[in-house]
């Protein structure tokens, strides 16, 4: 209809064709391939199939998407060069017997994870700090008028809007600190893997800052997607704080749920 050519600019494109049918095949290998990498079948290869296929599939219309994207295909690549389905997984399944497998393995690829995270919260703050409805001088107002915007806002709640405005505001004044206070993350996750450290580590382990954090995060994105249209970018968001526990946190928990589950 004119709104922008039918030419993809994925490399992908160049071998599939760009029609009905090419659409659809990509589609049905991309859910292939994120099943596989959900149960951890495949390993890297599964990981890179996936990237390649969701690069292709949003290079379609960049238009129709958003940030969550970019954070989407950078988690990929970052489990490329991970070794994600070491354990927990049906690969460690297969080659051992069990489902974990405590063999030590490099964390630097799972510390990149936590980077790009605080990445994303300092410079969206950053980035907010901009517009004057974000700071006190704009009354932290921006929310108060963004769940009024029809393109972003999941339920009209103009008519309610009016009367919590004290709340909105406390919401907005919330956001800007979680955001840019996303490095306490970093700290708390040191301070877990130190505890030799000084006074301020000490302190950290006290208050439990990691996971106090990781359950601030969880909250600030389950409201976002409850209130907000934005896509699956707090999804996407939430999968990264896996990376803020030590594997064998993570088996100690599936324990837990697989006790209370029996």
């Amino acid at each position: 209809g004119g709104y922008r050519q039918n030419a993809p600019g994925h490399w992908w494109w160049s071998f599939v064709p760009h029609t009905e049918a090419g659409l659809w095949g990509t589609v049905t290998l991309a859910i292939t391939a994120g099943v596989l990498v959900l149960v951890g079948l495949g390993g890297r290869a599964s990981s890179l199939a996936l990237l390649i296929l969701t690069m292709a599939l949003t290079s379609i219309n960049p238009e129709s998407g958003g940030g969550h994207d970019r954070l989407l295909t950078n988690a990929l690549w970052l489990l490329v060069l991970s070794p994600a389905s070491a354990t927990l997984s049906l690969d460690c399944r297969l080659r051992t017997g069990a489902w974990s497998d405590t063999t030590p393995r490099p964390a630097w690829t799972r510390d990149l994870f936590l980077f790009q995270l605080v990445l994303v919260y300092v410079t969206t703050g950053v980035q907010k700090m901009g517009g004057g409805d974000w700071m006190p001088w704009g009354e932290f107002m921006a929310l108060h008028y963004a769940l009024q915007l029809p393109s972003w806002q999941r339920w009209d709640l103009s008519g309610v809007l009016g009367s919590v405005t004290p709340l909105t505001q406390l919401a907005t004044l919330g956001t800007m600190l979680f955001e840019l206070g996303a490095p306490l993350l970093w700290l708390g996750v040191w301070a877990e893997r130190h505890p030799e450290g000084g006074r301020v580590v000490r302190l950290a382990r006290r208050v439990h800052l990691r996971r106090g954090f990781v359950l601030a995060a969880v909250m600030f994105h389950v409201g976002i997607d409850a209130l907000m249209n934005i896509g699956p970018f707090s999804w996407v968001s939430m999968s990264y704080l896996f990376a803020a526990f030590e594997h064998d946190e993570l088996v100690a928990a599936w324990r837990r749920v697989r006790g209370r589950a029996n």
